[in-house]
């Protein structure tokens, strides 16, 4: 495995499995490689990162996501959809986010 650059591995991170997750930049990498996610779905991941083990309702990720706007649920589940596909959830029994 390649090391990080050193303006990204000075920075504060989230870790969790092989993923390091830079709030900062909304950057997610597996290692040392990103992972291509859109902005809706990396302020949902931030969101759920920054409070491992906690519920987080429906009702505060629609409103992170779409500040002052009105969505259809339908928006979360396929931006949480490609979250989980992203980071492999379920492969290996490993799960990073559950409903």
């Amino acid at each position: 495995m390649s090391s990080l650059p050193t303006d990204i591995a000075n920075e504060e991170m989230l870790v969790f499995g092989p993923f390091r997750l830079l709030r900062a930049r909304k950057i997610l990498l597996n290692a040392t490689r990103p992972v291509r996610i859109g902005s809706r779905a990396i302020d949902l991941l931030i969101a759920l990162a920054e409070r491992p083990g906690e519920v987080v309702s429906k009702s505060e990720l629609l409103a992170i996501a779409w500040p002052d706007v009105f969505v259809e649920e339908s928006n979360l589940r396929v931006h949480i959809a490609s979250l989980r596909k992203a980071l492999g959830d379920g492969a290996d029994g490993i799960s990073y986010i559950i409903n």
